[in-house]
């Protein structure tokens, strides 16, 4: 059902370079990873918390609750399923930044699709192994609003075009991609009228045996691309340094979908299925990056980049404003004048290969 992105041979070099070849991951190597991931945390006999053990998990995990949130204060973690009924009404307004991304070769041609979601007035995520290169960007375009209402009709669908021209960041290792969305639709709908998710970084977002709610694009039926949402009865398995194991329902077209707690708080973003390794046919679990980890790469990267690009993290990760700050206070005894500084949409992102030919399904499940 998944299939990973083949790279295109080029018969007139004998080697393609390791660095293009790098900028490509398959679908069959990330679910290999998320397998064995699964199978070492399930052979692995679970340590019961302390009582001290549970109230500093207590007390991290209420630091994302409203204090006005009552319910929340006061339920079990992950053994009550009582919310109150603005958890549907968050979920909805979180659902609007989510976009179906129709990922097109250099023909025009579509070639697959997958999920992603706004992250600043100006940026989006995805999975690298949908978008893993500035040429595969350049084509795509991001579909908001592809949905349907309460009479299932499709509304009005807003197609954005991207501009990794002007940022684009990747992590093959993390499976993420960053990148610039235009401006204007292709309609001409303005994208500052589409929310977008603020991303939070402290840990204690998500536990071990807590719900998750997956907001998603999952191709083929029922929905067939339709924007859909698996909601709570999805368990978290394992947390696995910079994974989260989950037990939720998605579909080809899902990946890069964001992975919410019951704060509609993301904490990872989806990438994978596991497989049963038993049945390669069935799936016996999830997994996403932690947006935490993902955090801690843009952190790096921003100490590196320029000034532009940093303005554009700082619409990111918020936090990033006070590190810009504190760097400013002291100087800066490793880089002299007049030295080039590091700009992360650089052409180290390109992948070189001709996408045109190309066939891939853009997915987990």
């Amino acid at each position: 059902m998944l299939t990973g992105i083949p790279v295109k041979k080029n018969e007139n070099k004998e080697q393609e370079s390791k660095e293009q070849a790098d900028s490509f991951v398959t679908i069959e190597e990330i679910e290999e990873q998320a397998q064995k991931r699964f199978l070492e945390a399930s052979s692995k006999q679970k340590r019961k918390l302390s009582q001290k053990d549970s109230e500093i998990v207590m007390m991290a995990r209420k630091e994302f609750i409203d204090p006005r949130d009552q319910i929340n204060l006061r339920r079990p973690i992950g053994k009550n399923d009582l919310l109150p009924i603005s958890y549907l009404q968050t979920g909805l307004r979180m659902s609007e930044s989510v976009c179906r991304i129709v990922v097109k070769d250099s023909a025009g041609n579509k070639v697959g699709t997958g999920t992603g979601f706004l992250v600043s007035p100006e940026v989006l995520i995805t999975n690298n192994h949908v978008l893993p290169s500035i040429d595969f960007a350049t084509n795509s375009v991001a579909e908001f609003n592809y949905q349907h209402d309460e009479n299932f009709v499709t509304g009005p669908v807003y197609r954005f075009s991207l501009n990794p021209d002007k940022f684009f960041m990747t992590n093959k290792g993390l499976d993420f991609t960053l990148v610039s969305v235009n401006p204007t639709s292709q309609s001409g709908e303005n994208l500052k009228g589409i929310p977008h998710i603020e991303l939070k970084t402290q840990p204690g977002a998500i536990l071990e045996e807590e719900s998750v709610s997956i907001i998603q694009h999952p191709a083929g039926p029922p929905t067939n691309g339709l924007k859909s949402i698996t909601v709570r009865e999805n368990q978290v398995r394992f947390l696995i340094d910079d994974f989260i194991q989950y037990t939720t329902d998605t579909n080809p077209g899902s990946s890069g979908s964001p992975v919410f707690n019951d704060q509609w708080i993301v904490v990872a973003l989806h990438h994978s299925g596991v497989r049963d390794p038993n049945d390669k046919h069935s799936w016996i679990a999830n997994e996403g990056i932690r947006i935490s980890s993902i955090a801690a790469f843009v952190k790096n990267e921003y100490q590196k980049a320029n000034e532009e690009t940093q303005d554009i993290l700082e619409g990111i990760f918020k936090e990033l404003k006070e590190l810009r700050k504190n760097e400013q206070e002291k100087p800066d005894e490793n880089v002299t004048k007049g030295e080039n500084v590091y700009q992360v949409k650089a052409d180290q992102y390109r992948d070189g290969y001709d996408p045109v030919g190309l066939h891939y399904i853009l997915d987990s499940d």
